[in-house]
């Protein structure tokens, strides 16, 4: 299968993308009276989704992955964006209760030009909560995006703007995606919100768009490879381990799932990075003091040894440095999932690790359409 980031039909979609963005961005469209802008309004975007269903009432995430699971309408991370000189706005968002798993986080962030300006959350399911999102700020052009919770369901049905207020074209999110697949440690348990994760601060460090597919409870599994590569992603970390101790899976049987895991994913992206975590730290007791250590071995195998030089290796152990029995709590205090500072530190040591092809930016195009365009005008003869 060929990379989607390349060739003529790639450079052709990226300047085709990035003079309308310009175009359009120079325009504002405004209301005439204080009115409600529908989840379908052009005026609305979204981004980094697994899946999102949009209609005039609501905009509905989802992520395609266990049917059964308890996590699989939360959206880690999603995105609402639009861009508009509202001086007041307020978004209602309803809590759906498709969250059933009493291990939830409900707490989402409003970022304003980029800046977590304020976050929001609600105790009953079902049920809607306004969420004010600029409250008599001055008449000037913001980037407002509602980012959604780690660990609840949460739909967009609408935003409220004061009379007169306009709206611009909002730039896109950067065009290579990463997407972070493992557990409850990749969803998020037990950071503050969806910003404190690792993939997240990996995605905002490295200018990358993020779909992250952590689950709770989740064990290495072959269909979860076919899932993920559906997503078509530029770049897969997976980290996985502690749920398949806790189920008391063998090594061999992990390498084994893991392995064909890896398999459905190549199926259909034969070529895409993808970087193999091993655990990390535990002192979980679910046999993991003897089946985790054969966990890494079992990863470091197949990576060695699978003849596949997009499959790279991550000592899992490494993303903490210093971690051990007796300073644990300081970055995960449960002895399973980081806080706020372990997911930090992942996201430190495990960023320059991460690498995907570059995308050459418009610029760049731009000169090589126009080099090209000289050396045939060069070679053309004359008449």
């Amino acid at each position: 299968m060929a990379c989607r980031n390349c060739g003529f039909a790639f450079i052709k979609e990226r300047l085709t993308r990035f003079f309308v963005w310009f175009l359009v961005s120079s325009l504002a469209t405004g209301v005439a009276q204080a009115a409600t802008i529908q989840p379908d309004s052009s005026f609305i975007t979204y981004s980094d989704y697994a899946n999102v269903t949009i209609s005039p009432t609501a905009a509905v995430f989802a992520r395609p992955l266990l049917s059964g699971s308890p996590f699989s309408n939360d959206n880690p991370g999603a995105r609402v964006r639009f861009r508009t000189d509202a001086t007041d706005a307020t978004a209602t968002l309803n809590y759906n209760g498709l969250h059933t798993d009493l291990n939830q986080n409900s707490t989402g962030v409003v970022l304003v030009d980029g800046v977590i300006s304020s976050t929001f959350t609600f105790s009953s399911r079902p049920g809607t909560v306004s969420v004010p999102l600029v409250t008599l700020g001055p008449a000037a052009f913001r980037t407002i995006e509602i980012v959604m919770p780690y660990a609840d369901s949460v739909d967009f049905q609408g935003l409220t703007v004061n009379a007169g207020a306009a709206f611009q074209a909002i730039s896109p999110r950067p065009p290579i995606r990463y997407v972070a697949y493992g557990d409850s440690i990749t969803q998020g348990f037990n950071g503050s919100d969806a910003t404190k994760n690792y993939s997240w601060q990996i995605g905002t460090s490295k200018n990358w768009s993020v779909i992250n597919m952590g689950f709770g409870y989740r064990e290495a599994t072959a269909s979860d490879g076919t899932s993920i590569a559906g997503l078509g992603g530029d770049i897969f970390s997976v980290l996985l381990g502690v749920n398949d101790a806790i189920g008391g899976k063998t090594a061999a049987q992990f390498q084994a799932d893991y392995t064909s895991l890896i398999a459905n994913i190549r199926l259909l992206q034969p070529d895409v990075p993808i970087y193999a975590i091993t655990p990390l730290f535990t002192t979980a007791p679910y046999g993991g003091d003897a089946l985790i250590p054969q966990y890494r071995t079992a990863i470091s195998n197949l990576v060695q040894n699978g003849n596949d030089p997009n499959l790279h290796l991550i000592d899992g152990l490494s993303l903490i440095p210093g971690i051990d029995g007796s300073n644990y709590t300081t970055w995960m205090p449960d002895g399973i999932h980081p806080n706020d500072a372990g997911f930090q530190l992942i996201a430190q040591n495990l960023a320059p690790q991460l690498n995907v092809v570059p995308e050459p930016d418009t610029s760049v195009l731009l000169g090589l359409g126009c080099a090209a365009l000289l050396a045939l005008r060069k070679r053309a003869p004359s008449h």
